[in-house]
């Protein structure tokens, strides 16, 4: 987790993250104490329930306001692999810092470096453009202007995963920035807005491929993709039940069936990230990057 320092509405990823919002009624420093807290929050709820969190703080003046959203960047794997991404906003590949590069080759001996793909125009932003079923070896993508369909295949390609492309889009028509905001696979659940898909042989097919490796199906719709309700990660702490983290505010919209379906699954754990969502068009499962 990556704690910010100067956190505010970046007008280059508005451009396409239409969830983002800007706002005159409170000043810059009342927008980060109010992030700040929230993040704090978010990590305590986290260390509370078990789960190891590696903290870095965002470096002042380093113009970096999307920072809180580290998942974006890098990814990490099994055998000891980290994957850099290529980011579509100039701000964002700032937050490739040296020295948390630096830590993390120590950790990972393997690095796949896709952010050169950044000089041609092509982006791919981790695991928001990717959502990983990484047991059974297949990467999910709603393609959009972060999420370019030749890197897809050449992820897929390079980890020996299979690629399952769709365009999904939210109730205005516009394309959903990010995979990860309108689905989420756990061990044994997905949470998914199979009517944002909205071309109907690709709908199906990412129907069929969640329930033929044995995943329950909870459905979302796409108001409640504006409400974050797909933008969730589980965890599983050593030694402890499976953790499901979202927001508060996606919480709150999630209708009592699905989520009486949902935590079967896992406990459900949530705290207020209202100012990070509305700044920042992200939430939980944005500002957690795993260190496997």
């Amino acid at each position: 987790m990556i704690e910010p320092v100067d956190f505010y509405s970046n007008p280059a990823t508005r451009i396409d993250n239409h969830y983002q919002q800007s706002t005159t009624l409170f000043s810059p420093a009342e927008i980060q104490e109010e992030a700040l807290g929230e993040f704090r929050g978010l990590r305590a709820l986290l260390e509370k329930h078990g789960v190891q969190v590696q903290v870095f703080k965002d470096v002042a003046g380093n113009d970096t306001p999307d920072s809180i959203f580290p998942n974006n960047w890098f990814s990490t794997h099994a055998d000891s692999i980290l994957v850099l991404y290529a980011m579509r906003a100039e701000s964002r590949r700032r937050e490739r810092r040296a020295d948390i590069v630096a830590w993390l080759r120590e950790r990972y001996s393997r690095v796949v470096d896709f952010s050169l793909y950044e000089k041609q125009g092509l982006f791919l932003e981790g695991t928001g453009s990717l959502v990983l079923d990484r047991v059974n070896r297949l990467a999910y993508a709603n393609l959009s202007p972060r999420t370019d369909e030749k890197l897809v295949d050449r992820w897929a390609g390079e980890f020996s995963f299979k690629a399952i492309k769709f365009r999904a889009c939210d109730m205005q028509g516009r394309a959903i920035y990010h995979t990860n905001v309108m689905m989420s696979i756990g061990s044994e659940f997905a949470v998914v807005s199979l009517e944002s898909v909205k071309k109907e042989e690709e709908r199906e097919v990412l129907r069929r491929s969640l329930l033929d490796t044995g995943h329950q199906v909870i459905e979302i719709n796409p108001r409640q993709v504006g409400q974050y309700c797909g933008n969730m990660l589980e965890l599983s702490p050593a030694g402890k039940e499976r953790v499901i983290v979202m927001s508060s505010h996606a919480y709150r919209h999630f209708e009592k069936r699905q989520l009486d379906r949902l935590q079967r699954f896992g406990r459900i754990i949530c705290t207020d990230l209202s100012t990070i969502e509305m700044i920042g068009g992200g939430s939980a499962r944005c500002m957690l990057a795993e260190l496997f």
